[in-house]
């Protein structure tokens, strides 16, 4: 299975830098947005709870959140 794996690779490099920046992206945006949710709301202001809430709401960022998903498979939470 490896092997097939390689030789299809080796065939097509574009493939491999494909799935290479869908795994940075995923490394990246996950980790990187739940982080700064924990931080939010976990700090005692409100008004920085607001902020995320508006944030999260807007449809700048759910149109942001589709592309990342749509793109590279990424989950990120949404307020509905």
């Amino acid at each position: 299975m490896e092997e097939q794996i390689l030789v299809l690779l080796s065939k097509y490099p574009i493939t491999a830098s494909i799935l290479s920046v869908i795994g940075a992206f995923r490394v990246f945006f996950k980790p990187t947005l739940a982080f700064i949710k924990d931080i939010v709301l976990k700090t005692s202001s409100k008004k920085d709870d607001e902020l995320l809430l508006k944030v999260e709401s807007s449809k700048i960022y759910k149109g942001f959140v589709f592309v990342i998903d749509y793109l590279f498979s990424i989950k990120l939470p949404v307020n509905k």
